[in-house]
């Protein structure tokens, strides 16, 4: 259940169940907005952007896998 650059591009899906492309794979990230005094290493993580835009989501790449795409409906229930 683990991501890494060669996923790039990727639809993924983490243990919550939130999916999405996988757009970046970054070792040992920290958080730029922590202040200096708060600011720690983490684990490796995962950059996930959703179908349609929005905010996207990071998750330790232990937590992420490469799952097969369903389509989506559309608003008439027709598969696109």
């Amino acid at each position: 259940m683990t991501v890494s650059e060669s996923d790039i591009g990727q639809w993924v899906r983490t243990s919550t169940g939130h999916e999405g492309i996988l757009q970046a794979v970054m070792r040992d990230w920290e958080d730029p907005y922590a202040p200096s005094w708060e600011r720690r290493r983490y684990e490796d993580m995962a950059f996930i952007r959703p179908e349609r835009g929005g905010v996207e989501r990071m998750a330790p790449v232990e937590t992420v896998s490469v799952v097969r795409k369903v389509p989506s409906s559309d608003s008439r229930g027709r598969r696109r």
